[in-house]
């Protein structure tokens, strides 16, 4: 299902940008380039380095341009003689289609994102893990306090020391057929569907 949606907004898009280059005016073209270039400028920290935030401005750039490019072609449609009443109707619903695929697959990416935040999230725990056990080479500044806690919420499901943190890792690289089916209860750690840095 995700395939699908990803390859029909894809689809969506790339029809989108033949009917806007064809039948909009200079000015419009200019101003969805510019959004677009503004988008590219924004997510140009991703280039030198990947990561999976500070997407949002770009993210927002790119649907100001997707929106200036729909309300052109529709505008255009509705002058032009060819658009009669069918074709219009026609354009109307794939528009109307590209646009709940587009926010479907949005929503159905959120809830990837909050379930790779679940705190059984075996990918969730490892990076806990660099914290709370002082994996790292500086001691860190998170308070005791917090990092009690957040070693009473591990114990609880197994992982006390080090060696159990080993175990989640070896699970994780493994793909666990254990850690895949405790995805449907959470109780346990768990792999999620995707990993939260992936984009």
């Amino acid at each position: 299902m995700d395939g699908l949606l990803t390859n029909l907004w894809i689809g969506f898009l790339i029809l989108l940008l033949i009917l806007f280059l064809r039948i909009s005016r200079p000015i419009k073209r200019w101003q969805a380039l510019g959004v677009c270039c503004l988008g590219f400028l924004f997510a140009s920290p991703a280039v030198a380095v990947a990561h999976s935030y500070g997407l949002t401005l770009p993210a927002l750039a790119f649907s100001a341009a997707i929106s200036i490019s729909i309300d052109e072609v529709y505008s255009q449609a509705k002058l032009r003689e060819w658009f009669d009443k069918r074709r219009r109707f026609a354009l109307v619903s794939v528009i109307a289609l590209g646009l709940i695929i587009g926010i479907g697959g949005g929503l159905r990416r959120s809830v990837y994102v909050a379930e790779s935040l679940h705190e059984n999230c075996a990918l969730k725990i490892l990076f806990d893990a660099t914290f709370i056990f002082d994996f790292t080479e500086r001691p860190t500044t998170v308070p005791e306090k917090r990092k009690e806690t957040a070693r009473s919420r591990l114990a609880a499901v197994g992982i006390v020391t080090k060696e159990d943190i080993q175990r989640v890792y070896q699970n994780c690289a493994q793909n666990d057929a254990q850690y895949v089916q405790n995805r449907e209860s959470r109780a346990a750690p768990f792999l999620p569907k995707y990993a939260y840095g992936s984009y």
